[in-house]
């Protein structure tokens, strides 16, 4: 009896993730915090195991005169059963060179997901935005323990003209430190846009959703005293 009550809850929390994000698709579809550094494309979201799933790719823009202008990150914010008492991460898929993305997994380190910071008030809107900030200003005190991002960290302190090259080379594409392959600007964005429309079709379905979760948790024992 124990490991069905252990069951439901756990089924409890992860449709309680399912409200939260439906009702961050919804802000989205009219308003995005924006730092206006960048070109952002929100894709349909998809499964993945226990994972709500968002692509996000982001271009510094441009017209910026940027280090990373021009540059884009493929982004999936990778929400858990938790959310949004749990932070999600985040993961850039395609090869870039940052500071605060792991060169080999591409997990990207954003000191607001962090479970000492991560505050539950936080939406995806708040998360893409965060995503932002670091993009365009790297954070030095938060590195991955990847050797190559170390190395990042040091040049982008002490020796920002090699730092800077290196972007710059690794930006125009090709092979770098023997095994990892970049493209230019990190590659061309993907037909992932989506469109107003699609993004309201998406909140419509993520509502219907959160409508039964909501009448499941009204008639769940456990929701009682």
């Amino acid at each position: 009896m124990m490991l069905l009550k252990n069951k439901k809850r756990t089924n409890t929390l992860y449709s309680v993730a399912e409200l939260r994000l439906s009702k961050d698709l919804a802000e989205l579809s009219t308003k995005r915090y924006s730092a206006g550094y960048t070109n952002v494309n929100i894709s349909f979201p998809f499964k993945e195991g226990i994972h709500e799933c968002v692509p996000v790719s982001l271009q510094i823009k441009p017209d910026q005169s940027h280090l990373y202008a021009g540059a884009w990150f493929h982004c999936i914010i990778k929400i858990n059963p938790g959310y949004p008492f749990k932070p999600p991460i985040v993961i850039v898929k395609n090869q870039v060179y940052h500071p605060n993305i792991d060169m080999d997994t591409g997990l990207f380190l954003i000191d607001a997901l962090r479970d000492e910071e991560w505050k539950p008030v936080m939406t995806v809107n708040a998360i893409i935005f965060a995503i932002e900030l670091v993009l365009y200003e790297p954070n030095l005190n938060l590195i991955p323990e990847n050797l190559l991002n170390v190395e990042m960290a040091d040049l982008c302190r002490n020796n920002k003209n090699e730092f800077q090259w290196r972007v710059s080379q690794t930006l125009q594409g090709g092979i770098f430190f023997d095994k990892y392959a970049f493209s230019p600007l990190y590659g061309e964005p993907v037909n992932r846009k989506r469109p107003r429309e699609g993004l309201e079709d998406v909140t419509r379905k993520m509502k219907r959703i959160s409508l039964c979760v909501e009448m499941s948790m009204e008639v769940d024992p456990l929701s009682t005293n």
